[in-house]
């Protein structure tokens, strides 16, 4: 099993932190914050990736993998490419390949600088990293150009409430403080729209809330998009 770091550019995709080798305090705390509360959250998300995770290609791009979570349910022996620009994740990150039987390759940077060519991959995974993302638009346009013609985008992320209702203004208002927390992370970003705007030949997503009522990041947008 390979857990090879690879260098990469600094950028601002993947899991909110501000590139490597060199790690953000923003991003050593998120790291910190992970390792107590991920778990949590992949229970919380559970339904999805069980939907959406067990049935992909042995060669996946995982964007922004953090600790791994989605490892254990990809098959053994599933080669992984990790873009993953905060290092603090990055021992982790390996520790959980090798835990899973995955064949790990880490990149340190972000999708658009890891200079993958056009059209060789199958299957795309984003989970709750498009929100961190500075130009949705830009990302979502490489990850179409990697695909090839009939490849998924995989994907599981927090989106923004309907203006107007309760959790729209709780998002709101929560906006800054979690920017801050998850490096990054903006709940309140248009990221439906994106991917509904960024010209897939198929988009099949469900929006429904996962985890509790009461948790405004608990509005998630799942599915796939296919190239």
């Amino acid at each position: 099993m390979s857990t090879k770091p690879t260098e990469g550019s600094t950028g601002d995709t993947g899991s909110g932190a501000q590139g490597a080798p060199e790690t953000s305090f923003r991003g050593r705390m998120l790291a910190w914050l992970w390792k107590h509360v991920g778990g949590s959250v992949d229970e919380q998300i559970r339904p999805a990736k069980s939907a959406l995770l067990e049935d992909l290609p042995d060669r996946v791009v995982e964007i922004g993998p953090g600790r791994g979570a989605n490892f254990s349910y990809y098959g053994a022996g599933t080669r992984v490419l990790g873009i993953e620009p905060n290092a603090a994740f990055h021992e982790p990150l390996a520790e959980r390949a090798s835990a899973e039987d995955i064949e790990l390759e880490t990149v340190a940077g972000d999708l658009r600088s890891a200079g993958l060519p056009a059209e060789p991959e199958d299957a795309i995974v984003s989970t709750h990293v498009l929100c961190s993302v500075g130009d949705v638009h830009a990302e979502l346009a490489e990850i179409k150009r990697v695909l090839r013609p009939g490849g998924r985008l995989v994907f599981i992320e927090h989106v923004v409430a309907e203006r107007g209702t309760a959790r729209y203004w709780a998002q709101r208002v929560i906006r800054r403080p979690w920017r801050f927390i998850g490096d990054g992370c903006d709940m309140c970003n248009e990221t439906r729209a994106a991917l509904e705007r960024a010209g897939f030949s198929e988009l099949d997503g469900t929006l429904e809330l996962l985890g509790s009522k009461a948790d405004p990041t608990s509005l998630i947008y799942w599915g796939t998009a296919t190239r």
